[in-house]
């Protein structure tokens, strides 16, 4: 994070602002103009930046869901986000702070009309915003379009990890298997690329030192993984770190920040953990109100990070919270002694619905969670799209593994044999979905997108082990 150079309100404390600006004690911190997630933050001179984001419902991506806003804060607190010039509605993307200047990198722009087939393009698109002049210039564009990917800076560099370039609904997306690097300090930056050992969206990333922490993510496959990546911009070498604790769910767009030369971590379970690099494992340290993903993370000196924005399964939210940093040495003498599997372990009880029943990989909890009633349970679902699914046919998704409270009972059968859709895999399919006809027999599809998809490449997705029907044709 650079050092103040520009606004003489950076070093301003919460308890300096005038009686008209004072925020309330409670939280110094109101929340954004409008709820987004997938968008862009960073912490530079004093400041918090936040760019962009969606704005509108969770999968349904149109020309008018994203936003272009760019807004900051005083790290200190403050009454009200400050409006500065925007640019491009994405989401998608981040920004890095570096040389004085606030570099927003790549993303995802829909060109689709509400009510129109997708159409979603990753763009190459590097600009730089100027706050003392208040301006954006563009900067070298990245070798390709990129979007859910991270972007960090190492300092005089910006290194762009993960992410996949979505072309547009007439081809297909290609997953990044190269980091880009862009030394902002020669007299004439180009982009550099580095083979990546993975390929990841939905990742999230932050520096230490040299070393950029590249921590879960999406495979092309569908699976959340909880895999720590480290890159050394210094050495140009890769290594590996600690899993992400918790399941494989907390993988799935969390947020990070360095604090102090300490990484912080921020995952859908509302817990917060630091690397412990010495000892190659992770500590709790905080824990938030409302669990999200697809958020922010940046720090706050001396012992604080803010959680910014982000998806929770009851839509998007706008709040801003604080989350005291305790140093390591603060945890009891009992809890450092404890091996790390009698430290997670806890007495088995009564089991309790985790995952959304139609988005099989989604979390969810009662607290954040839309919810149905079926025969006297409460069905926990993600979004209003699997609220309206489940409602249409709630046969097709009452699965005891999912839903505990229903095992032992008698359910009714499914009327289709297909389960899951071939494209969008975790998701489950129903005969009240849309389907097309392939070898003679129907296939069914999760939504559009999925069936253009299959249409344009039905052997890509034509798996017996997902289609079972394919094998009677």
């Amino acid at each position: 994070m650079l050092r103040p150079l520009l606004f003489t309100l950076a070093l301003v404390s919460a308890s300096a602002l005038t009686a008209d600006d004072k925020p309330p004690a409670a939280n110094p911190y109101p929340p954004l103009p409008k709820a987004v997630s997938s968008f862009g933050a960073v912490a530079a001179d004093g400041f918090v930046y936040v760019y962009g984001g969606n704005a509108g419902k969770a999968h349904a991506f149109t020309n008018e869901s994203n936003v272009g806003t760019l807004h900051r804060l005083p790290l200190a607190g403050g009454a009200k986000w400050e409006d500065l010039p925007g640019g491009p509605p994405l989401q998608g993307l981040n920004l890095a702070a570096a040389g004085g200047k606030v570099y927003r990198v790549g993303g995802m722009e829909p060109r689709n009309k509400p009510g129109e087939k997708a159409d979603m393009h990753s763009l190459a698109a590097v600009a730089a915003f100027d706050p003392k002049a208040g301006t954006w210039a563009d900067a070298p564009a990245l070798p390709a379009g990129r979007s859910s990917h991270d972007a960090v800076a190492v300092g005089s560099k910006l290194v762009v990890v993960g992410g996949w370039e979505i072309r547009g609904k007439d081809k297909d997306s290609v997953w990044h298997d190269t980091a880009a690097v862009l030394d902002l300090g020669v007299k004439e930056p180009k982009w550099a690329t580095v083979p990546q050992p993975f390929k990841r969206r939905a990742l999230t990333a932050a520096a230490v030192g040299t070393k950029v922490y590249v921590l879960g993510g999406l495979t092309e496959g569908g699976e959340m993984v909880r895999t720590v990546n480290v890159y050394d911009a210094a050495a140009g070498e890769w290594a590996t770190g600690p899993d992400l604790p918790g399941e494989a769910r907390v993988g799935f767009s969390p947020a990070a920040c360095e604090l102090n030369g300490r990484l912080v971590v921020s995952t859908s379970d509302k817990l917060v953990h630091v690397l412990d690099a010495a000892a190659g494992k992770w500590v709790k340290v905080g824990e938030v109100a409302e669990g999200r993903f697809v958020h922010r993370l940046v720090p706050r000196a001396p012992d604080a990070v803010l959680v910014i924005a982000g998806a929770s399964p009851k839509g998007n939210l706008a709040s801003v919270e604080v989350v005291k940093i305790a140093p390591p040495e603060k945890a009891s003498p009992k809890e450092k002694a404890l091996p790390e599997k009698d430290k997670t372990a806890t007495p088995a009880g009564p089991k309790v619905q985790t995952l959304c029943p139609v988005m099989t990989k989604d979390p969810v909890t009662a607290a954040d969670a839309l919810e149905v009633e079926y025969e006297g349970v409460k069905v926990l679902l993600c979004c209003a799209t699997c609220v309206g699914k489940f409602r249409r046919d709630p046969a097709a998704y009452l699965d005891p593994e999912l839903l505990p409270a229903f095992a032992g009972r008698e359910l009714p059968k499914r009327t289709i044999e297909q389960v899951y859709c071939p494209v969008f895999r975790d998701r489950k399919v129903s005969a009240k979905d849309i389907s097309v006809t392939y070898q003679g027999v129907k296939v069914y599809l999760f939504n559009d997108t999925a069936r253009l998809r299959f249409e344009k490449a039905p052997e890509k997705y034509a798996d017996p082990a997902v289609l079972p029907q394919l094998k009677k044709s």
